[in-house]
C-alpha cells in the first residue's frame, strides 16, 4: 500500500490531540469511522446532523440531531460548539460540504480549522462538469466530456463517440432518483435522448462523457490528508462490486499502486488542497492509462482503512506537533481488507449479484469474507451502532411485511 508524506514532524504523541474538539457534520457510515479514529486519537467529537445515522448511537462521540432543521439552520449551533474548546471541522457528505461553502465566513470567525479546501476547490469538487471542466484545462488524465444541452438530444461542440456515460453534475446521497441515476452508460442518439429528458424530469444536470465500461478496468481510491506539514496518501483497489457497477465499494483492500499515487498527488497540488479528500481512479489494465474520475473533498466509506494501517490521515490533517510515523505500526495488519458486509450481501447475493449469476465463487467469496479485517459498522469496543442499525432494519422488515398482507 502507498502511504506518501512529504514532510513529517516526530517525537511527540497522541496526547498532544487531547485539548481539541471534532466537530463532525453528518451521522452517516463514513462519521462513525471518522469519530472512532478520533477517539483512539485523544480528541473528544461531537457529531451534528437533522438525522439520526448510524455515527449518532456510538459511545465516541457526543451526538447533536436536530430533525427539524435545515443544515444551515445549524450553523449558529456549531459556532457554538467551536467556542467550547479549539476545534477542527469535517464534513462526510456533500450537503454538509454545500453548507460549509455557503457559511464559510461565519464558520472561520468562530476560529475552527475547516478540514476542507477553500471555497474555489470545492466548488469544482462538488460539480462534476466543472471537474471535467478543470482536469482539462489542468492537462489531468480523464474521460472525455461532452457539451450536451440537456434538451436537445446529442447536440454538442463535437459529435458524441458512444458509449459515453451519463452522471448527475451534482451528487445528493440522501435520496435516489430513478430517472437520474448515479451513472448510466449510454450507446446511442435516441437512448441519450431519452436519458437527458429522464434528468430534466428530476430536475438534475447530466454530465456526458466518454465511458470507459468497456475496458478491463481496476477501481482505486486514493485517501490523502494534507497539512501545513505536507501530504500523505493512501491507496485502496475496490475489488467489489465490479468497475461497470459504477457503486459504492464494499469490499476494498489496500494495496500499492505508485501510477495511481502519482495522478492523484498531482490533482490535489493543483487543487491547492487542504484537508482530507478520497480521489477515484480508473486504470485500464491494458494500455496501463490511468483516468481522474473525481474528487471527493471529504472522507469517505472506507475511511478507516487507513487508520488501520497505521496511516491516520485524521492525524495527519489534525497535527501541529504531532508524530505521524511514515510506516504501518508494529500492531498494524501487514494487510488491510475492508468489508461493509451488509451492502457485499446486495453485491454477491442480490438479483444481479456476482455469486448469483456466476461471475465469482462461492468458495472465493467465503475466503474474501474470512480475510476481512477492518469493517465498516461493527467495532468490538463500540458495537451498540451495528446492533441499533441491524434492530431498525428487522423492524423496518417487519413493518413492510405486515403492510403488505
Amino acid at each position: 500500500m502507498i502511504a506518501h508524506t512529504d514532510r513529517l514532524d516526530s517525537h511527540a504523541g497522541p496526547s498532544v490531540f487531547r485539548r481539541r474538539q471534532l466537530i463532525v457534520l453528518g451521522s452517516d457510515v463514513t462519521a462513525l469511522a471518522v469519530v472512532r479514529d478520533s477517539f483512539h486519537l485523544g480528541v473528544s467529537s461531537v457529531v451534528v446532523d437533522n438525522r439520526s445515522g448510524i455515527a449518532a448511537a456510538s459511545r465516541f462521540a457526543h451526538a447533536e440531531i436536530h430533525a427539524a432543521a435545515g443544515t444551515a439552520d445549524l450553523v449558529p449551533r456549531i459556532r457554538a460548539l467551536a467556542e467550547r474548546a479549539p476545534s477542527a471541522l469535517l464534513a462526510t457528505n456533500d450537503v454538509w460540504l454545500r453548507t460549509i461553502v455557503a457559511n464559510r465566513e461565519e464558520l472561520c470567525a468562530s476560529g475552527m480549522d475547516i478540514l476542507h479546501p477553500n471555497n474555489a476547490s470545492l466548488e469544482i469538487c462538488l460539480d462534476k462538469r466543472r471537474f471535467a471542466t478543470w482536469c482539462a484545462e489542468a492537462w489531468l488524465p480523464a474521460p472525455r466530456p461532452y457539451a450536451v444541452a440537456s434538451d436537445a438530444g446529442a447536440a454538442a461542440d463535437r459529435a458524441v463517440e458512444f458509449p459515453v456515460l451519463v452522471r448527475p453534475a451534482k451528487t445528493v446521497h440522501s435520496k435516489v432518483i430513478a430517472t437520474a441515476p448515479k451513472a448510466v452508460e449510454v450507446r446511442s442518439d435516441r437512448d441519450l435522448a431519452q436519458c437527458l429528458a429522464g434528468y430534466r424530469s428530476a430536475g438534475a444536470v447530466p454530465v456526458v462523457e466518454e465511458s470507459l465500461l468497456g475496458r478491463r478496468l481496476q477501481q482505486f481510491s486514493v485517501g490523502a490528508a494534507v497539512s501545513a506539514s505536507g501530504m500523505m496518501t493512501v491507496v485502496a483497489r475496490k475489488l467489489r462490486p465490479l468497475p461497470d457497477a459504477c457503486a459504492v465499494g464494499s469490499l476494498v483492500e489496500a494495496t500499492e499502486q505508485p501510477d495511481v499515487e502519482r495522478l492523484a498527488r498531482r490533482a490535489l497540488f493543483a487543487l491547492d488542497y487542504h484537508g482530507i479528500a478520497e480521489v477515484e481512479i480508473l486504470r485500464d489494465e491494458d494500455s496501463g492509462e490511468a483516468f481522474l474520475i473525481e474528487v471527493n473533498a471529504r472522507p469517505w466509506l472506507q475511511f478507516a482503512l487507513a487508520a488501520a494501517r497505521g496511516r491516520d490521515l485524521l492525524a495527519f490533517a489534525l497535527e501541529r506537533r504531532a508524530s505521524v510515523r511514515a510506516a504501518p505500526t508494529p500492531h498494524s495488519p501487514q494487510k488491510a481488507l475492508w468489508l461493509d458486509f451488509r451492502n457485499d450481501l446486495r453485491v454477491c447475493f442480490g438479483e444481479h449479484g456476482l455469486v448469483r449469476t456466476g461471475r465469482l465463487g462461492l468458495g472465493d467469496y467465503l475466503r474474501s469474507i474470512a480475510h476481512a479485517n477492518v469493517f465498516a459498522r461493527w467495532s468490538l469496543s463500540d458495537p451498540l451502532p451495528v446492533w441499533r442499525d441491524f434492530s431498525t432494519r428487522v423492524r423496518g422488515a417487519l413493518g413492510r411485511a405486515l403492510r403488505s398482507r
